[in-house]
C-alpha cells in the first residue's frame, strides 16, 4: 500500500521524469525496481543532480519530505539511529543545502 500511495505522489508531481527514473544507464524504475538499485547508483545519481540546486534537487527534497512523513514510526527509528547508511553526504553541495537521505 505504502508503495502506491508514493506512485500517486509520484503522478501528481512528476517525479517520475525526474527522481524515480534515474539510476543507472538502464533507468530502473524506483517504485518498482527498488531491490535492483544499489547504494552505489543513488550516491552516483546524488552526486549528479544535488549541487545542481535546480528542479531535480528541489523534487529530490519533496520526495524525501513525503516519504519520510509516510513511514512508521519503527521504520524512521531505524534510520534515524543509522545515519551512515541512510546519509550521503555530498561535499561539493553549498552549505545551505541539506545533506541526500535515502530511505
Amino acid at each position: 500500500m505504502f508503495l502506491t500511495k508514493l506512485q500517486f505522489k509520484a503522478n501528481q508531481y512528476n517525479w517520475n521524469a525526474q527522481g524515480m527514473r534515474t539510476y543507472g544507464p538502464t533507468q530502473l524504475y524506483l517504485l518498482t525496481q527498488s531491490g535492483e538499485i544499489t547504494m552505489a547508483q543513488v550516491r552516483q545519481q546524488a552526486e549528479i543532480y544535488q549541487p545542481l540546486l535546480d528542479r531535480g534537487c528541489q523534487n529530490s527534497a519533496i520526495m524525501f519530505q513525503c516519504i519520510n512523513a509516510s513511514i512508521s514510526a519503527e521504520v524512521l527509528a531505524k534510520v534515524s539511529t543509522d545515519p551512515t547508511h541512510y546519509t550521503i553526504v555530498i561535499p561539493a553541495v553549498p552549505a545551505q543545502a541539506q545533506p541526500a537521505k535515502v530511505i
